[in-house]
């Protein structure tokens, strides 16, 4: 009974006028869009193709571009190598020259040289090897209870020579290699003027304070930075 109704129901749509109508709408309104779509796509696909060329150029160029720039860059590379291996051998060759000339400079001098510089580094062990001398002359008293002294020293006269012989030596190893320091009257000079490290200078100190024995560590403490340095 069902199945004959549905039948019967199926045959009236298929039949309907309006029904028929409606459809013919609908595949009208479907063809419309169908038709769109297709030329939008079509429209769409060209215009890929054309962006696509574009960037195929694109890449073509740059990459002959990038060609052109590494043969340029290749070429001045050789250019420079050209115009360098001439000037790397010449340099070598005044290296080795030079260097001959440094040779014979350090062997072939004013030996005086050599006996003023053993001069001053004897001076030296010399001066290292007296012990400093120090003399107090004591002052009146202080309501301190403290004394005011004289000191006569020569520690300070012990620190001027040490300087002074090491500077000699320092400047008579340069007159070895270098023409325009050597001057035959500077070594007489050089040895004449040594200071007297016996020298006593007059200071003043308070008895019974620090300052008299820091005095001497400080000397102490001066001269070994020295022959250290």
């Amino acid at each position: 009974m069902n199945a004959q109704l549905n039948d019967e129901f199926a045959d009236f749509l298929a039949k309907s006028e309006l029904v028929q109508e409606f459809r013919n709408k609908q595949r009208k309104d479907l063809e419309i869009k169908r038709a769109a779509a297709i030329d939008a796509r079509v429209s769409l696909d060209a215009e890929r193709e054309a962006v696509s060329a574009q960037i195929a150029g694109l890449k073509k160029n740059l990459t002959a571009h990038l060609k052109r720039l590494e043969d340029e860059k290749r070429q001045v590379q050789l250019e420079a190598e050209d115009q360098l291996a001439p000037l790397l051998i010449r340099r070598h060759a005044l290296e080795c020259e030079i260097q001959q000339h440094k040779d014979f400079l350090t062997l072939n001098y004013d030996k005086r040289i050599d006996q003023a510089i053993e001069l001053f580094r004897k001076k030296m062990n010399a001066v290292l090897g007296e012990p400093a001398t120090r003399t107090v002359a004591k002052g009146p008293k202080m309501l301190s209870g403290k004394y005011t002294a004289t000191i006569f020293s020569n520690h300070a006269a012990v620190l001027d020579c040490l300087e002074y012989c090491r500077g000699a030596v320092r400047e008579l190893e340069s007159m070895k290699t270098d023409c325009t320091a050597y001057d035959s009257s500077r070594i007489d000079e050089l040895i004449k003027n040594v200071p007297n490290h016996k020298e006593h200078k007059e200071t003043s100190a308070l008895l019974g304070s620090q300052q008299a024995d820091a005095q001497d560590w400080f000397t102490e403490a001066a001269v070994a930075a020295l022959m250290r340095s």
